[in-house]
């Protein structure tokens, strides 16, 4: 836990409890230990976190809330448009697909060289999951609104499935 204290006129943080204390008396000593109300006696209070989506903000500089008689931090809105994010979503999207198509290009080209046919339940599989990736990418076009691209959830772990399916051809 971060804390903070306003100490001749600036805010000066700490990223834990301190271990030595510069005051207008002196230096104090063993505060890694104190208790909060002993901190408080200082001026040392901890640093509350405002609630923020870390996709669209990040977190600033420590400041005194007078309102609420508290430290906490700024938010920083980052300025994420709905088509960075969608940008973003296609970007991974088209990665997934190009390492799909490297990992299982060998084997369909070897069962093709050979005049081998491809085993159903493979060329099921393999279909399917290529089906899956065309309807994910709909999905992400189909985004109309920041706040669902917020929440929209990219589907790794399925992805991820079909990717080892693929690299398990071999």
């Amino acid at each position: 836990m971060r804390y903070a204290r306003k100490y001749k006129g600036k805010i000066e943080t700490f990223r834990q409890k301190p271990k030595i204390l510069t005051t207008d008396s002196g230096s104090v000593m063993g505060l890694q230990n104190a208790e909060e109300n002993t901190l408080a006696q200082y001026g040392i209070l901890p640093v509350e976190i405002p609630q923020f989506n870390p996709k669209t903000h990040r977190l600033g500089d420590v400041y005194w809330d007078n309102d609420n008689s508290i430290f906490t931090r700024e938010i920083i809105s980052l300025n994420i448009t709905l088509n960075d994010i969608k940008s973003e979503l296609i970007q991974k999207l088209k990665a997934d697909w190009k390492f799909a198509e490297e990992e299982s290009r060998p084997y369909l080209n070897y069962m093709k060289d050979s005049n081998t046919p491809i085993p159903q339940d493979v060329e099921n599989t393999v279909s399917t999951f290529f089906s899956f990736l065309t309807s994910t990418k709909e999905e992400i076009q189909a985004i109309s609104t920041l706040q669902e691209a917020l929440d929209y959830e990219y589907p790794e772990s399925t992805i991820q499935q079909g990717l080892n399916y693929m690299k398990d051809l071999i």
